[in-house]
Formats: structure tokens, sequence, C-alpha cells
């Protein structure tokens, strides 16, 4: 459900981000229109995602098979630091590396709406196959990301 009330946080809006003029950037994204900022950015937190998230080590003694699926939500804020990061899964040592690989983002250029900036929620699954029986894992990230705006 996106919110499209804003929450005045010591005078700081918080603004979904499908309604903020200019999307949170990433570094590498700078060019392009608002769209396609947005899409390299749900990109770019995805790949940052498959690349820190250590699965195989987070999972192996916890007995888990099969799909896990943690969810995560976090917020950009006027700074573009990563804030408020929270996570849910199955295991609480999934929720820890979860948290532990979203702060390890780098600061974004902050999003802004009506020529200020603004905290911008942000909604990222984590989803991916363990098969021990290979001996090994597969990561496998969704694309719905696109900063749902859930928080």
């Amino acid at each position: 459900m996106l919110f499209s009330v804003y929450s005045f946080s010591q005078n700081i809006e918080t603004v979904p981000i499908n309604e903020v003029n200019t999307v949170p950037v990433f570094p590498g994204c700078e060019k392009g229109n608002n769209n396609s900022k947005r899409k390299c950015l749900s990109k770019k937190i995805q790949e940052h995602t498959k690349r820190y998230f250590r699965a195989a080590e987070v999972t192996k003694n916890l007995g888990l098979s099969g799909k896990q699926r943690i969810s995560t939500i976090f917020k950009i804020d006027t700074t573009g630091r990563i804030i408020e990061v929270r996570a849910r899964a199955a295991h609480k040592n999934l929720e820890k590396e979860a948290i532990r690989v979203i702060k390890l983002l780098p600061i974004l250029k902050p999003g802004i709406y009506e020529g200020k900036k603004v905290i911008v929620p942000y909604s990222l699954p984590i989803i991916f196959e363990i098969n021990w029986f290979l001996n090994n894992y597969k990561l496998n990230l969704i694309p719905w990301a696109r900063g749902r705006s859930s928080v």
C-alpha cells in the first residue's frame, strides 16, 4: 500500500518514491530522466545486495532449504544516507544479514520534492533459494522493489 500522506519529522517530509520530483540517485545513475534514474536505483540496490549478501554463510547451520524471503524496508534521508533499516525473515540471522548489507549501501543523492530534500522510504524483498543437496545455493533477487513505499 502506498501512503500519500506525508509525515513531518523535525519539519522534514517523508515522501513516497513514486511521488518525489527527483528520486534518490545511486552513484552511477546520474544520467537520464526520473524514471530511468528510479530503474537504475533499483538495479544498483539489487546488484549491491546480490554482491554482498552472504547467504551460504548465514544459512549453513540453520537447517533452512528452499526459497527464503526477507522483507527489508529502509529510508533514504535528506543527506542520502540509509537510515531506519528493518528486516523480517524466517530466522533472525537472515534479518541481521539483510540489515548489514543494506547499511553498506553508498551515500546517495537525496530525493527532492517541491524543491526540498526529503526522506524517501524504500522496500526491497530479498528472495533466494537454498539447495544444499548440490552443496550450493542460489541467490535470486526479484525486481519488485523500485522503491515501493511501505513505511
